[in-house]
């Protein structure tokens, strides 16, 4: 068998083989970026410790809870009209009457803000960014541009004769939820050290002419010990009284995709083992398509190389 894929690469011109060999090339490349966004993705949820929503820190988190609505807020797919925390869509026409391809010809997805929930709390999650994996795919068929049932209604199953396909995803009130993404607290009641807000209160009197001017209580034209003294105990009146206003401030924890595109959003009604299996298949596959096809690649080049 080698000796017969031999004698084909000899026997193309070199127009034919760079014709075969440039997809052959792309196809690796494509085996390769999977490997890599499944392994990245595996040591990303394995490596990120789950937190509460209570005492997560800032920054890149992962929490797992129960989807919710937003209080006073609704959210419906618009294809089936079911109750939802979030939903994307695609309508796909049939081309031709015998053929299998469809173009799609109508597809959204839903922006609107919604709330994980944990023991401790809740984390408003913006989807927007995210790659969002729902337990939830519903798949029906009828003769419309626009869908005249939802998925339950009659011809739901049944593909043959009709012209549009209608795909549907959904996350549900009350699904249980994965996410991993950035982890922002506004509102917050975390003061950190009383020092840090005196320090940043005197940093910015030290800019100020006029505020310095007041400092100097003897107008000698400088800030000696017993005025510097007192100008910090002014900025730890401020800094308490300022404390004492943002405690009054709602807490909103929010989580988003973060701004580093190594860091990925995602959205899962699945389990954490679910996700880390889905990706190591991923890898594996990418390996198997890279090592495939790039070896005979490279084999082929050096073949072609080695009889000229």
């Amino acid at each position: 068998m080698l000796e017969g894929l031999r004698s084909i690469v000899l026997a193309m011109s070199d127009i034919g083989f760079l014709f075969c060999i440039c997809p052959s090339i792309g196809i690796a490349g494509i085996g390769l970026g999977l490997l890599w966004r499944g392994l990245h993705r595996t040591r990303l949820i394995e490596g990120v410790p789950t937190s509460k929503v209570r005492s997560a820190a800032q920054g890149y988190t992962e929490l797992v809870g129960m989807a919710k609505l937003i209080q006073d807020s609704q959210i419906v797919s618009p294809l089936s009209g079911r109750s939802c925390v979030w939903y994307d869509y695609t309508i796909q026409e049939n081309v031709g009457m015998f053929s299998h391809k469809r173009l799609s010809v109508n597809s959204n997805s839903s922006d609107n803000l919604f709330v994980l929930e944990d023991d401790t709390g809740q984390c408003v999650i913006d989807p927007e960014g995210a790659e969002i994996q729902p337990s939830k795919t519903s798949i029906w068929y009828g003769n419309t541009a626009w869908p005249e049932h939802g998925p339950l209604g009659a011809y739901g199953i049944l593909s043959l004769g009709h012209r549009y396909r209608y795909t549907e995803r959904i996350i549900k009130p009350g699904d249980t939820l994965y996410a991993i993404g950035y982890f922002i607290t506004q509102g917050t009641d975390y003061q950190g050290e009383l020092k840090h807000d005196i320090g940043a209160i005197l940093r910015a009197w030290k800019n100020d002419p006029q505020k310095m001017r007041s400092l100097d209580l003897n107008q000698d034209g400088n800030i000696d010990m017993q005025e510097w003294a007192r100008a910090r105990r002014s900025a730890e009146k401020e800094a308490i009284r300022e404390r004492a206003r943002r405690a009054t401030i709602a807490v909103t924890h929010l989580l988003r995709a973060s701004d580093e595109k190594s860091r990925p959003f995602i959205l899962s009604t699945h389990l954490q083992n679910h996700l880390t299996r889905r990706f190591r298949i991923q890898a594996i596959l990418g390996l198997s398509i890279f090592a495939g096809v790039g070896i005979t690649s490279i084999w082929a080049v050096l073949t072609r190389l080695g009889s000229g």
